[in-house]
């Protein structure tokens, strides 16, 4: 400002104003007077006005100077004194305004800076964690699939064995759990809801919904079952107690934990206590949708992930595609023939699933499985081989009992011209399962794939593979085989043709290979089909029954006919089996005979008192 003077009136001389005032002449001020709060005058020769402080400064009434304020402190407004910040904010050394804390961090009043909020930070954290907990019954239970490793049938209970633990909790009798069996591909199973019943941590006992034990004989060893709401969240456990009590528990803990807070004022001292109460919202909020996406995520992966079967499955098929890289279709019938090396690998690869189980089991579980890529017979994935023998079988037959039955007809034939080049025809394994219908010839028998192998001039005989029940004459798709087999042998179109082979485990029946089936074996064979009658035979296929039974009573003269066959048959086979077993009772009584001799002539010259005698 303008350099000012003050005339003093005794010595008409002009003074300076202190420092702190100021005087303006010029506007009828001719006295110093003190600068007012907020401004300053600078202590030098006088001033016509004072300054106003800077931002950040505060200046008295009469000030030479503006001042900072303490930590913790800002100017007022007018800039006339300093303030304290607020709880919630903070101010450095010199500042100019009140800053707010971030969220997780607290001031008290009067702070220059800002501390972990360690009560907000405490109570996110019960938040955050109680409703994690509250939601774990829900993302792990809540239409869970529960993976099967093995449904069997043991004794008279069907026993699921689960992949992991199933956290099914054990009830009292009176209150039933239900579930629902998918994709074991068993017709008994699938899309049908079981009471299940808990035997141990990874078993399910499967119940009809009456509460009775089921008598059908199921086995697979792929699927899952999951719990019907809201029996998968009232009866699983979840840390040992019911996953229905933990989130009842836990649920509503964080809105509680929130409206204590809220009652209680507990974040009235912090800058904005609306938007810390609101965070804990979001926070709770955030941690559901979190765990809503691990739960997708997870239940995503788990249903990536292998069961032991279908790792096996997965690895069996790098091997065959190693054997036979590119699997090609090839003409029905007698081309789809299998050798018994392909058999017992197949037995082999998959034993501790196979166990005692017959082919209704490898069908669904191993053999369509293994094809569904290529969508063709098992026989043309593992490479096939021309029709030798065609083999009439029932399906119920267990799997090891038919690869030992096969493996023990291959050594009888071993060292005949051809042997090595033995071609097997099983239905199973050589027809396309992915189209049956077609397989079976659409509605003409002629065209089916049984006709075209068993008639194929390849064709050496037909091995019945028996056991001392003889189940395969209980099947029409057996009778359809005998039937042709006879037609073959009387109507003389393949001279070379051998007939009917009753094979056993034990060997085939009639065979003069050493070892072969004991007489025992034949002697019960028999005795079964005096009492069987073919007429009884059936079909899975109500249609295909009575077209079996039609082209039987046409084609071969009628069930009575086809009972005389077979019969006539095992009766030639029974006279090789009793000249063998006479001529091998001879055998030892004369080795018995001779062996007993020698040891009286021994014992007559060794011994002096027997001498003596």
């Amino acid at each position: 400002g303008t350099e000012e003077r003050l005339r003093d009136g005794a010595s008409n001389l002009c003074s300076v104003c202190d420092a702190g005032k100021y005087s303006d002449p010029a506007r009828g001020q001719a006295a110093c007077t003190a600068c007012p709060a907020g401004r300053a005058a600078a202590e030098h020769e006088g001033a016509g006005e004072c300054s106003h402080c800077p931002v950040g400064r505060f200046a008295l009434m009469g000030s030479s100077r503006c001042d900072v304020c303490g930590p913790g402190l800002v100017p007022d407004a007018d800039q006339v004194s300093c303030r304290a910040c607020e709880a919630g904010t903070y101010a450095g050394n010199a500042g100019s305004e009140c800053l707010l804390c971030h969220t997780g961090f607290h001031a008290h009043r009067a702070s220059s800076a800002c501390t972990i909020d360690v009560t907000y930070i405490a109570l996110v954290l019960l938040c955050v964690v109680v409703q994690h907990l509250g939601l774990v019954p829900l993302r792990r239970n809540l239409r869970r699939r529960i993976c099967i490793r093995d449904v069997s049938q043991l004794g008279d209970k069907v026993v699921v064995s689960t992949l992991h633990s199933h956290d099914i909790m054990r009830l009292e009798s009176g209150r039933r759990i239900r579930a629902v069996v998918r994709d074991t591909q068993h017709q008994l199973l699938d899309e049908k809801t079981f009471l299940v019943v808990v035997l141990d941590p990874k078993r399910l006992e499967l119940r009809s919904l009456d509460g009775k034990s089921m008598h059908n004989q199921v086995d697979s060893s792929m699927g899952f079952l999951t719990l019907v709401s809201p029996h998968d969240i009232l009866y699983t456990s979840t840390f040992g107690f019911s996953s229905f009590l933990v989130a009842a528990t836990f649920l509503p803990m964080p809105w509680a934990v929130w409206a204590v807070a809220h009652v209680l004022d507990i974040f009235q001292d912090r800058a904005d206590p609306a938007w810390i109460e609101f965070s804990l919202v979001l926070m709770v909020v955030a941690t559901a949708i979190t765990s809503i996406v691990t739960a997708i995520i997870e239940r995503w992966r788990r249903a990536k992930s292998l069961s032991p079967m279908q790792q096996r499955i997965r690895d069996f098929r790098r091997k065959l595609r190693w054997q036979n890289p590119n699997p090609q279709p090839c003409e029905r019938g007698p081309h789809r023939a299998v050798s018994v090396a392909v058999l017992t690998d197949l037995l082999n690869t998959f034993s501790d699933f196979i166990q005692d189980r017959t082919a209704y089991y490898l069908d669904s579980n191993i053999i369509r499985p293994v094809t569904r890529t290529h969508r063709l017979s098992f026989a043309e994935v593992a490479g096939p081989r021309l029709v030798t023998h065609f083999v009439s079988h029932f399906w119920g037959t267990p799997f090891r009992h038919f690869v030992a039955t096969l493996t023990r007809h291959s050594k009888s034939a071993a060292g005949q011209p051809g042997s090595q080049q033995l071609g097997y025809w099983i239905c199973f394994v050589s027809i396309s399962q992915w189209e049956v219908t077609e397989e079976l010839g659409g509605g003409d028998w002629r065209e089916s794939s049984f006709y075209k192998a068993l008639h194929h001039e390849t064709c050496e005989a037909t091995c019945m593979v028996l056991d001392d029940k003889a189940l395969p004459l209980t099947r029409a798709w057996c009778l359809f085989e005998v039937l042709q087999t006879y037609l073959l042998l009387h109507t003389h179109k393949r001279p070379d043709f051998k007939g009917l082979f009753f094979c056993t485990k034990e060997g085939v029946i009639g065979s003069q290979e050493e070892g072969c089936a004991t007489y025992d074996v034949s002697v019960a064979l028999a005795n079964r089909l005096l009492s069987l009658d073919v007429a009884h035979a059936s079909a899975s296929n109500e249609k295909d029954q009575e077209m079996i039974a039609r082209v039987v009573h046409e084609e071969g003269g009628g069930m009575a006919q086809m009972n005389t066959f077979i019969r006539s048959n095992m009766s030639d086979t029974l006279g090789v089996v009793h000249q063998r077993f006479e001529k091998q009772m001879v055998s030892l009584r004369r080795n018995l005979s001779d062996t007993f001799n020698a040891g009286d002539e021994d014992t007559c010259v060794e011994d002096p008192r027997m001498v003596e005698l």
